[in-house]
């Protein structure tokens, strides 16, 4: 059973929203977007906020809500001169900082929007290969944001297409790994639900600006973006030698290679 995608009901107001997450600062709205930046950061216009129950709940889940805008891995480089405190935001651009690798130029999102994230990778990830990730993405999706609720006709498509795909995509982890990745990147579930590297890399920093902690210090994020040979990049490990970004087959697995989940506030009903 799905419910249509209609208007949220009454957005909730920001002073709701900044009392509510108030765990070290679990909102990064627009003050704390300018005092990372030391310049005042103003979206063209009115933003869509959540509704006071969907914040609710992802405070109990552990969430945060994040500020993101029209800016790319290189803008962030090249702005803050690859220094973030007293260390570097990224540690090694070798194999991408040469202008080949789209995912680090390209600006993936044009709009200001905001959207929860997960501090940390979720649970059963952690040492599993791309598919089985999904497979997790969509469990959290289903088992906790939207715990006996059922899904608005957006997520209930994506996780249909999923479920539908699901066998033949183990298949041809075995056949064509390039071809797999290919596929599994370009899946709703992970297109809704998984960042782009530029969003890792965007909170790694907000974070560690405003709240003085690095997030991901010790997991790495799969997203949903390719490099050029055509594995899936990862992003994390982030410390005072910067923020590691590798790349690997979607069959392969690393104990510290995990997901984050992340959604865009649509407005949908929750």
């Amino acid at each position: 059973m799905t419910t249509s995608i209609t208007a949220s009901n009454t957005p909730a107001a920001d002073s709701f929203i900044r009392q509510t997450l108030t765990r070290r600062t679990n909102f990064f709205g627009i003050p704390e977007t300018t005092k990372a930046f030391g310049m005042l950061v103003v979206p063209p216009c009115d933003l869509l906020l959540p509704t006071e129950r969907e914040v609710d709940r992802a405070k109990e889940r552990g969430e945060r809500l994040i500020l993101c805008g029209p800016i790319s891995m290189v803008h962030m480089y090249e702005a803050l001169a690859n220094k973030l405190g007293d260390g570097k935001l990224l540690y090694n651009l070798d194999w991408y900082g040469d202008g080949k690798e789209e995912f680090f130029a390209k600006v993936f999102w044009p709009d200001w929007h905001y959207r929860f994230t997960t501090e940390g990778v979720i649970e059963r990830t952690l040492g599993e290969n791309y598919l089985t990730q999904t497979r997790s993405l969509v469990t959290y999706l289903t088992e906790r944001v939207y715990e006996g609720q059922p899904l608005p006709k957006l997520y209930a498509d994506a996780v249909e297409e999923f479920n539908r795909r699901e066998e033949a995509l183990a298949n041809l982890l075995d056949e064509d790994w390039k071809k797999a990745a290919e596929e599994l990147a370009g899946l709703q579930v992970n297109r809704l639900f998984r960042e782009t590297p530029d969003l890792v890399l965007w909170d790694v920093f907000l974070s560690k600006k405003v709240n003085g902690i690095y997030v991901l210090p010790d997991t790495r994020t799969w997203t949903n973006q390719r490099s050029s040979y055509g594995d899936l990049v990862y992003v994390g490990n982030a410390d005072v030698d910067g923020v590691r970004v590798g790349y690997d087959d979607p069959w392969f697995t690393y104990g510290n290679l995990g997901a984050r989940f992340s959604c865009r506030v649509h407005g949908l009903v929750a």
